[in-house]
């Protein structure tokens, strides 16, 4: 009996997930928060009543709009090497799915431009860092796992951000 805003990524243990709000807990349930209007048409048949229902893209929250100037500054500096000048950053988990490999392609063909990762499981960085070395990119770092505040600053440091996706089923 815990105040909670559930958040559905359309993952796949949410699509297998039993989800109701009909039984008594469904007070505590604040809201519903769903990454896109096709995740918000899926709960509402699921029985997630329409109110309790917001569509925001992940990870916005209020501290995302906050400047970070200094910490941007700071990654700059560190990520920006060989006379690049400009920085193209993905954040987010680093499967397959997320199109990491058309990124991967993209720093093969702009060596000029450095590019950052931020994020994924230590097993999913590992094969990109590895592909990265097949590849002998040196235009590439893999950061790993960052706290929101320091994911924030090296959004905001960015030429580019990126989201991309595979094609496929998700």
């Amino acid at each position: 009996k815990i105040p909670v805003i559930y958040e559905d990524h359309n993952e796949d243990y949410h699509l297998e997930a039993a989800f109701s709000l009909e039984d008594d807990n469904s007070d505590y349930c604040l809201g519903v928060v769903a990454i896109t209007d096709a995740v918000a048409d899926r709960l509402r048949l699921q029985g997630v009543p329409h109110k309790k229902i917001l569509v925001q893209d992940s990870g916005v929250n209020s501290r995302a709009f906050q400047k970070y100037d200094e910490r941007a500054v700071s990654f700059r500096r560190y990520l920006l090497r060989n006379g690049r000048k400009v920085l193209v950053v993905y954040t987010g988990g680093m499967q397959v799915e997320r199109g990491i490999a058309s990124i991967i392609d993209a720093a093969e063909r702009a060596p000029h431009i450095q590019f950052a990762f931020a994020g994924g499981r230590s097993t999913d960085i590992d094969m990109w860092l590895e592909e990265a070395k097949k590849l002998g990119l040196n235009n590439i770092s893999f950061l790993g796992y960052l706290q929101q505040d320091e994911a924030i600053a090296l959004q905001q440091a960015a030429d580019i951000l990126l989201m991309p996706r595979a094609p496929g089923q998700r």
